[in-house]
This record gives C-alpha cells, structure tokens and sequence, in this order.
C-alpha cells in the first residue's frame, strides 16, 4: 500500500482535480442547464437529441480544454496543436 501512495503522480491528480472544479464542473452545469432550458421537455426525442449534442458538441470541447489545461500546466503550449492532431479523435472515440 505504502508503494501505491508514493508512487501516484500528485501533481497530475492536482491538475485534474482543478480542472473538474474551476472547468469541467461549471461548465457542464452551465451546459445542461442550457439544455434543459431548450429541450425543457423529458421525451425520447429530447432525450436522444441531449445525448447527441452531449457527443458531438460537449465531447469535442471537453477534450480542447482538458488537453490545453495540461499542457498549460505542462509548459507545453506550443505542443498542443500537435497533441490535436495525434490524439483529439482517439480520445474522443474511446474515452
């Protein structure tokens, strides 16, 4: 147990921990209030279409921020539209 705790990588759990909470959290409320408020209505449709836009809209910009946040982070902006190209469509198709 000892070797777990020691050899975890704190400073990235840091930084994904202050992107939930300044980003990714504020950002997903403002985004399914949103949603609410144009599809206010629970029926299939809406609930078909809210998963749609959450995949092609949200998904998309989720990756563009959490990959800039690191890289920020990183001192690494210069890479990033590198790591764009490489890595944007894999993350999105497998998470």
């Amino acid at each position: 147990m000892p070797s777990v705790i020691s050899d975890h990588d704190w400073l990235r759990a840091l930084r994904m921990t202050s992107y939930g909470f300044i980003l990714y959290g504020p950002g997903s409320y403002a985004w399914y209030k949103y949603l609410d408020h144009c599809l206010p209505h629970q029926t299939p449709q809406n609930i078909m279409l809210k998963v749609l836009l959450n995949q092609i809209v949200l998904g998309p910009c989720v990756i563009g921020v959490v990959f800039a946040w690191n890289n920020l982070w990183l001192g690494k902006l210069s890479e990033l539209p590198n790591k764009y190209q490489k890595d944007a469509l894999p993350t999105l198709f497998y998470g």
